[in-house]
């Protein structure tokens, strides 16, 4: 079982995101979703994504690592099944740095 988490911003482009990881997460996996908007934002939320490494929205950690988001629509791209994204090709799509993506809005965290 994954824990994935996803940092949003509440934009289309975040939820899209969000449809996307809850679609090709495995039925075991927890899947958690922290709003980053500045009207909805716990200071909970931002602790976790200071503490991911959080730089821009929307963001996806698993397991505690955040990764490429490129990787989640590359899985969708390529027909992964929903077990390969959450259990079996975690492993493989853990990036040890997160990039920048395409269709990511930058964030600034107050500190």
């Amino acid at each position: 079982m994954a824990k994935i988490e996803v940092f949003t911003a509440g934009t289309f482009l975040c939820e899209e995101m969000v449809i996307e990881v809850q679609e090709l997460a495995c039925s075991k996996c927890d899947v958690t979703v922290y709003n980053l908007n500045k009207r909805h934002a716990s200071s909970e939320n931002i602790v976790k994504a200071k503490l991911y490494g959080v730089q821009m929205i929307p963001s996806v950690a698993i397991n505690g690592k955040v990764i490429d988001i490129e990787k989640v629509k590359n899985a969708r791209l390529h027909g992964l099944k929903q077990n390969e994204f959450g259990i079996d090709k975690t492993e493989s799509i853990v990036a040890a740095e997160p990039k920048e993506a395409t269709n990511s809005q930058n964030v600034h965290l107050p500190t």
